[in-house]
């Protein structure tokens, strides 16, 4: 009697507790390597956005497979890398043979100016995805753990697990090694913008995360270039430009531009006069006695246009040294354009000056 009921009061405790939830199963998930199709991040990169990804779903309630099995089993089957094993079929046989039982891939993809990170669900029992969740930015690692952070609470949402509300601004960051940009310009002193800040003048040499950036180069009296540029970390860019300019033509330039084509010219004629000098002394010993005039003619001519042309070339010469450099042309060009502007002495405000010549 006493058996039947330590039984009874056995069942009946066992009947009172509640039974456990099935949402409390932590699902297996195996976490495929982030594929990059076209954002410009590094394999270093891609590697611990991906590590910070399982986390946050560990974090979430679920059981994430170590990334080290999971390069174990590619190995095996003689894979080269993660790029084998990008398509959806690979990523979900190999998660059926590591025993999960749904599998995570994750792109981050391109689109205008913008970077943005998709991640897909996929359940092995059904072979049908179970749910997607996408976030994105710009181009850069620190909005990408922003993004990861927005996807990672959207897929453990449906689970019971609390996942550690974390701030995305504290998030850790993903220390890589920023690449190097460099930038050269002819005339060099030109001011080089890279993403709405000025950071120096040309030649420069700055270091800069990882991602696209917009570069603009400008200097007073030459058209600005703006172009974008993507940098990679651990790499070096190098740019060179070279500006034209919108100032006109120094006077001792073109006074000596003009001088010395023109005495070119003449002494190009004076040569011309030589040949025609030998003609009409042929014509002379032939017998044209008329000829004699043609050598006189052609003889001033040839003088006269030696000695003129000689002068304005070398004019031309002395001209051009006596100009002054382009830079030093450019500033004082720029300054005779009354154009200036600048803070007030005062502090009061900003300063716009506009004059003229009439």
């Amino acid at each position: 009697m006493k058996r039947m009921r330590v039984v009874f009061v056995g069942v009946f405790f066992l009947s009172v507790l509640p039974p456990v939830s099935r949402a409390q199963e932590r699902p297996i998930v195996a976490v495929f390597e982030m594929q990059d199709r076209g954002s410009g991040f590094d394999q270093e990169a891609l590697n611990k956005l991906t590590a910070f990804l399982s986390a946050r779903l560990t974090e979430g309630g679920f059981q994430v497979i170590p990334q080290d099995q999971i390069r174990k089993r590619l190995t095996e089957q003689k894979k080269d890398s993660y790029k084998a094993c990008h398509d959806q079929s690979c990523q979900i046989e190999l998660g059926r043979e590591l025993a999960a039982q749904k599998t995570l891939s994750t792109q981050i993809l391109k689109i205008g100016e913008t970077c943005q990170v998709t991640a897909t669900l996929y359940d092995l029992k059904k072979s049908t995805a179970e749910r997607a969740a996408t976030a994105g930015g710009a181009c850069k690692e620190d909005l990408m753990l922003k993004a990861i952070v927005e996807i990672s609470a959207k897929l453990c949402k449906p689970l019971n697990f609390k996942q550690p509300a974390q701030d995305a601004s504290s998030a850790p960051k993903v220390k890589t090694l920023p690449g190097t940009l460099v930038v050269n310009t002819e005339p060099a002193g030109a001011t080089v913008n890279v993403d709405g800040e000025d950071v120096g003048k040309s030649p420069l040499t700055v270091e800069l995360a990882s991602g696209e950036y917009p570069v603009k180069v400008s200097r007073p009296g030459y058209e600005a270039l703006s172009m974008k540029t993507t940098v990679i970390s651990g790499r070096k860019i190098d740019i060179q430009l070279e500006l034209d300019g919108i100032y006109p033509m120094h006077p001792l330039d073109k006074w000596g531009h003009a001088s010395f084509w023109s005495g070119l010219g003449l002494l190009a004629f004076s040569g011309v006069s030589a040949i025609q000098i030998a003609f009409a002394r042929d014509d002379y010993q032939a017998g044209d006695w008329g000829a004699q005039d043609k050598v006189r003619t052609w003889s001033g001519l040839m003088f006269a246009s030696l000695g003129t042309g000689a002068a304005l070339a070398v004019t031309g010469v002395v001209l051009w040294i006596l100009a002054p450099s382009e830079a030093e042309w450019v500033e004082e060009w720029v300054q005779s354009q009354g154009v200036t502007a600048g803070a007030a002495t005062d502090g009061s405000g900003f300063v716009f000056t506009l004059g003229g010549r009439w």
